[in-house]
């Protein structure tokens, strides 16, 4: 598996992930890439993060109809969200309050 990430300054970083126990993250050449070389180009994006917004499953998607109706969760705000068409729930709270 590849990935390329843009940084914020045009910038591009390439890596891929291989099979293994050890240095599974390697740059362009093929050279162990550091995880923490990842995070950094990642930011915020943590796997918790990620999870949430792309690793989503029917059990999930319950429990962000459950955040939802109890007006709580990040799972639920996108839930929101990407039914609006992507219009921010926070934005939506903010014209009704």
């Amino acid at each position: 598996m590849a990935g390329e990430i843009e940084k914020s300054d045009g910038s591009t970083k390439l890596f891929q992930r291989r099979k293994g126990n050890k240095n599974t993250l390697l740059d362009e050449q093929n050279n162990p890439f550091p995880d923490a070389g990842l995070r950094e180009l990642l930011g915020v994006v943590d796997e918790s993060y990620f999870n949430s917004m792309f690793g989503l499953g029917a059990d999930e998607l319950r429990q962000g109809a459950d955040q939802l109706l109890r007006g709580e969760g990040n799972l639920g705000q996108a839930l929101f969200s990407a039914s609006m068409g992507s219009t921010p729930v926070d934005r939506v709270i903010e014209k009704l309050a």
